[in-house]
């Protein structure tokens, strides 16, 4: 073992895994536990270690949902894992075969394969409903408790596709009422 796999070892754990997560185990009576020497992070990349793969209930879209380091992300048997937007204390449901992800700051709508449908051009979106989601440009996260709500900016309304078919000039109640 050469001296740096042995230093990266010492620093992060046996297997190279410093971060723990919590998912729900394949077992029938499982519900969701905290799991050591899970995940470790390679940059923006979220690396799951590949027994806990095999140890994860896949359901929705044949994915897990994996709480690390603050975050919930979907993951596939595979070990990519897509980061989502929290809902509720959980992950992010799909409404219409998307999810909600961020990349540079802004709102991404993904497909169960996690490929970008909808890039960054939005502060924040709300998820699909009747072909279409709610988005905006120069709204607010404003918190209040444990929850919080977006304010500001301009709104409109895009398609599965990305088009506006409102587009993104109203105040969000104009905008709600189209």
């Amino acid at each position: 073992m050469t001296l740096a796999l042995l230093l990266w070892s010492a620093f992060t754990g046996a297997d190279g895994f410093p971060l723990t997560c919590a998912y729900v185990a394949r077992a029938a009576d499982a519900e969701l536990a905290s799991h050591p020497a899970c995940a470790a992070r390679e940059g923006e990349r979220l690396i799951l270690a590949q027994r806990h793969l095999r140890q994860m209930r896949y359901e929705t879209e044949g994915l897990a949902s994996v709480w690390v380091a603050g975050r919930w992300y979907y993951a596939r048997p595979s070990g990519a894992a897509l980061p989502v937007v929290t809902l509720d204390n959980a992950p992010d449901p799909f409404a219409e075969g998307l999810v909600r992800s961020r990349r540079q700051g802004r709102i991404v709508y993904a497909d169960a394969h996690f490929r970008e449908v909808i890039g960054p051009r939005y502060d924040w979106g709300w998820p699909f409903a009747q072909g279409r989601a709610l988005v905006c440009r120069g709204c607010r996260p404003l918190q209040e408790g444990e929850h919080s709500h977006v304010s500001g900016g301009r709104w409109g309304w895009v398609d599965r596709q990305g088009r506006e078919v409102v587009p993104v000039q109203l105040s969000e109640a104009q905008a709600r009422a189209r």
